[in-house]
C-alpha cells in the first residue's frame, strides 16, 4: 500500500480544529440535528447555482450557493426521505433504498414538487445522457432506464445482475462495483444485452470508482469501504488486461467513500479524514494536494460517520457531512474553495497575505468560464499576475528566489498582466481555456503595497495543470 505524505509546509489547523490544505471555507449550511445529511449534488437555473443536499428522513433543502458566503436555504421538501440525488434537465431523482425513487421539479427551485413516484428505490443512482441507472443493491441488480421516453416513468432498456452496489457511467461504457469484491467494465451501447469487457477483484469491498485519462492511457480508480478501505489505481486502457498501478489511503482504522474527478483532480470523500484531493498527473506517483476536514479530532463517531460525499463541479466544491459533532453542530453542507498552491507568500498592510484561488476551476481543455483570482491584498491598488512554465528556475538561476527582504519570487515570469485591487483588496482574470489545450503552469500575484518594507506583498505559488 502506497501512503501519500502531506506536505507539512502547507498543511495547518484552521480555527475550530479544521484541518485544511489549499482550502478555504466559504460557508457551512448546517442541517438540523436529527436528520442525516448523504449524498448531494448540484444543480443549475437562470444563472443561479444551487446545492441539493439531502437530509434522510428530514428530506431535501435547496441552497442557493451563487454567492457561497451568502449561501441558504431557500426550498425544500419535508415528509419524504433521501439518501442519494442526481439531476437531469430541471428534474432531480431521489432515491433511498426502500423506494421510491421520486420526481422532482426543480423549475422553481424554492418551491420544489415531487412530480412522480413511480420509479422503484436503489442504493444508488446515476444518470449520464439520457439514461437512469438504478443501483438497487439489495436486488443484486443495476436497471438501466430511458428517461427521454418517459422522465416520470422511464422504462427499462436492459438490466445488468449480480453484486451491484454502484455504477459509474461513461457514454456507453458503464463501470460496476459490485460490493462483492469484484468490479466489471462493461459496454452498455445495447442497454438490452450488455457485454462485459473486463474485471478486477480489489482486496476489500468494492464500493465506487471512477475513471480518468492521462497521456492517453485510461485509468481507473476502486474504492474499497471498510476498516483500511482504500483507493486502488488502475490501468484499464486494456479492459481484457488490468494492472494495478497504485493505491491510496490515509489511515488503517478509518474507511474510504466516494471519488468524483475533476480536471487533473480527484475529490475523495473519506467519512471521518474529510475530503481529500488528489493530482492525478502523474498516475504512477499520485500526490494529496487538497484537504478539508471540519473534524480533524475524529473525536465522536463510529467508521461511517463524517464526510458521506463530495460535489466539486461547481465554483467551489460542496462535502456533504453527516453525525460528527466536536461540541457544535458540523453536520451539513460545507461549501469550500481549492487551489493547489507551493511555496512561501508575504503579508501586506494589517499582516494579511494575500493569496490565489481561481473562478469555475480547476481548469481543463474547453472550460470557457476559468478565471484566475487574487483575495486580502491592499485595496485599489496595483497588483501584477505572473505565468510561468517553471517553479524552479528563471533567468539562469534557481526558484524560489528573494527579490525584496522576506519577499519570493516562486515563479518565472514569462507572461506578466497588470490589474488593479478592488475595494475589498481583490483581483481577478478571466482565462478562458480552449478545447484540446494542456500544460501545466505556474502562478503568483503581486499587489503593491508601501505599508510594508518591501513594498509589495505576495502570495504562494499556484498550480495549474490542464
Amino acid at each position: 500500500m502506497r501512503h501519500i505524505a502531506v506536505l507539512l509546509l502547507v498543511l495547518s489547523i484552521a480555527p475550530a480544529q479544521y484541518l485544511t490544505l489549499n482550502t478555504k471555507l466559504r460557508k457551512h449550511v448546517p442541517i438540523p440535528t436529527g436528520d442525516w445529511c448523504a449524498g448531494n449534488t448540484g444543480y443549475e437555473a437562470n444563472g443561479q447555482r444551487y446545492l441539493l443536499q439531502t437530509r434522510g428522513t428530514g428530506g431535501l433543502a435547496i441552497v442557493n450557493t451563487t454567492i457561497p458566503e451568502n449561501a441558504s436555504v431557500v426550498g425544500s421538501l419535508t415528509g419524504i426521505s433521501v439518501k442519494e440525488i442526481k439531476c437531469w434537465n430541471n428534474f432531480a431523482y431521489a432515491t433511498t433504498d426502500s423506494g421510491p425513487t421520486r420526481v422532482i421539479d426543480l423549475t422553481n427551485p424554492t418551491a420544489p414538487a415531487v412530480v412522480s413516484s413511480s420509479i422503484v428505490g436503489a442504493h444508488a443512482l446515476q444518470i449520464e445522457g439520457d439514461r437512469l441507472y438504478l443501483n438497487r443493491a439489495s436486488q443484486s441488480v443495476i436497471e438501466i432506464r430511458d428517461l427521454a421516453a418517459n422522465h416520470l416513468n422511464p422504462p427499462l432498456l436492459g438490466t445488468i445482475s449480480g453484486g451491484n452496489h454502484d455504477s459509474k457511467p461513461y457514454g456507453n461504457r458503464l463501470l460496476v462495483f459490485g460490493g462483492t469484491g469484484t468490479s466489471k467494465i462493461m459496454d452498455v451501447t445495447n442497454p438490452a444485452a450488455p457485454v462485459q469487457l473486463g474485471s478486477i477483484t480489489p482486496a476489500g469491498y468494492d464500493h465506487f470508482g471512477a475513471q480518468f485519462e492521462v497521456g492517453g492511457q485510461m485509468y481507473m480508480f476502486i474504492l474499497t469501504e471498510g476498516t483500511g478501505g482504500q483507493a486502488y489505481l488502475y490501468n484499464i486502457t486494456n479492459p481484457a488486461s488490468i494492472s494495478l498501478v497504485t493505491t491510496y489511503i490515509t489511515s488503517s482504522a478509518l474507511s474510504i467513500h466516494n471519488i468524483l474527478i475533476k480536471g487533473k483532480y480527484a475529490f475523495i470523500s473519506y467519512y471521518k479524514d474529510g475530503v481529500r484531493i488528489l493530482d492525478l498527473s502523474n498516475p504512477a506517483s499520485l500526490q494529496e494536494v487538497g484537504i478539508f476536514d471540519p473534524n480533524a479530532s475524529n473525536a465522536s463517531g463510529g467508521l461511517y460517520t463524517g464526510t458521506w460525499d463530495v460535489y466539486p463541479y461547481h465554483d467551489s466544491f460542496y462535502m456533504g457531512e453527516m453525525y460528527n459533532t466536536i461540541g457544535a453542530n458540523t453536520q451539513g453542507a460545507w461549501i469550500v474553495d481549492f487551489f493547489p498552491t507551493f511555496g512561501n507568500g508575504s503579508a501586506g498592510t494589517g499582516g494579511l497575505t494575500p493569496s490565489q484561488w481561481w473562478t469555475n476551476g480547476p481548469a481543463f481543455p474547453g472550460n470557457a468560464d476559468f478565471a484566475l483570482r487574487m483575495i486580502d491584498g491592499r485595496p485599489n491598488s496595483a497588483c501584477v499576475l505572473a505565468v510561468g512554465f517553471s517553479n524552479t528556475l528563471w533567468n539562469g538561476g534557481p526558484l524560489p528566489a528573494a527579490i525584496a527582504p522576506g519577499v519570493m519570487l516562486n515563479v518565472s515570469l514569462d507572461a506578466m498582466f497588470n490589474l488593479v485591487t478592488n475595494v475589498n483588496g481583490g483581483a481577478s482574470l478571466p482565462i478562458a481555456i480552449p478545447a484540446g489545450f494542456g500544460g501545466t503552469f505556474y502562478t503568483q500575484w503581486a499587489v503593491f503595497d508601501p505599508g510594508v518594507p518591501a513594498g509589495v506583498a505576495v502570495t504562494k505559488g499556484g498550480i495549474i495543470r490542464i
